[in-house]
């Protein structure tokens, strides 16, 4: 059900040079084996255009889970670009780089 929010030709980046096309990123979700406890978003910030059709999010974000028995958090910094389809934002680009400083 994810997917309805990612336009066709969305695309996942992240900082070890992955890139991911919607039925990739789908199909990573749905096999992935963490068990998410808990998560946070903090620093975000939306900026539109003047038409507001075209949306930019950036944001830090802590997940805390269970990855194969090991519990585990994972810190990142994410930016993502949304697009107007009708009456629906859905995310056209994924950024995720978990090398913070």
């Amino acid at each position: 059900q994810f997917g309805t929010y990612l336009t066709d030709d969305f695309q996942y980046f992240t900082d070890n040079c992955i890139i991911q096309s919607k039925a990739d990123f789908i199909n990573f979700l749905r096999n992935d084996v963490w068990i998410g406890i808990s998560y946070s978003i903090q620093d975000l910030k939306i900026r539109t255009d003047q038409n507001s059709s075209i949306g930019f999010a950036s944001y830090k974000t802590s997940f805390t889970g269970k990855h194969k028995d090991q519990e585990m958090t994972v810190e990142a910094i994410e930016s993502l670009m949304l697009i107007m389809e009708g009456d629906d934002w859905q995310i056209a680009h994924m950024h995720t780089s978990n090398k913070m400083a």
